[in-house]
């Protein structure tokens, strides 16, 4: 399969309010972390996309967007015979929100370190770097979708309960304590734990 990494950017700041105007887009799927509030063009009209926000461009898709006031972001233009947007569930010329933007920052930086230091079977490597981004995107969306749509506040009663199971390991963490804890039935526990 083609697949090549054209330039990626770790951290990268830009002048104050800079803009940047690609009508006929870059030729490149460009996938951007957002690490300033950014208004972005869709066309007929612009709104502002908060910090960590990201964006997946397809090729030839118009490319604007600038910065409120500072201008910093990660990102990686990149060829692939294949639409990793469509593969992985990922939207396409639309801000979106995944809940695991350190994780996604961290992978572009990994990408960054291997686009200048070409290290044997590079080529490789940031292939399956930009796979684990786009499936890292993928998944913290779906995170999040999954804890909107849980009942209220599930979603951090179960994470309190991992903080503390992890955090005091040692105690003997059975079924019954955990339902005893969340206030559930075993069954009940069940059905919202595989959420």
């Amino acid at each position: 399969m083609e697949f090549s990494v054209h330039i990626c950017e770790y951290n990268r700041s830009n002048a104050d309010y800079e803009t940047i105007y690609r009508p006929e887009g870059s030729g490149d799927y460009l996938f951007l972390l957002f690490k300033t509030p950014m208004k972005v063009y869709d066309r007929t009209a612009f709104f502002i996309a908060q910090e960590n926000a990201c964006l997946f461009y397809t090729p030839d898709h118009e490319q604007h967007y600038q910065a409120v006031q500072k201008f910093r972001n990660s990102y990686v233009h990149f060829w692939c015979g294949e639409n990793l947007g469509e593969t992985y569930g990922i939207p396409q010329n639309a801000v979106f929100y995944p809940q695991n933007t350190e994780a996604i920052d961290e992978l572009i930086r990994l990408l960054q370190r291997e686009y200048i230091v070409k290290d044997p079977y590079a080529v490789e490597y940031e292939e399956a770097l930009v796979r684990q981004m786009m499936i890292t995107a993928s998944r913290g969306m779906r995170l999040y979708k999954k804890a909107a749509e849980e009942p209220a506040g599930l979603y951090q009663e179960f994470q309190e309960l991992r903080l503390k199971m992890l955090s005091h390991y040692e105690k003997d963490w059975t079924t019954e304590k955990l339902c005893q804890m969340a206030n559930m039935e075993k069954s009940q526990f069940y059905s919202y734990y595989k959420l």
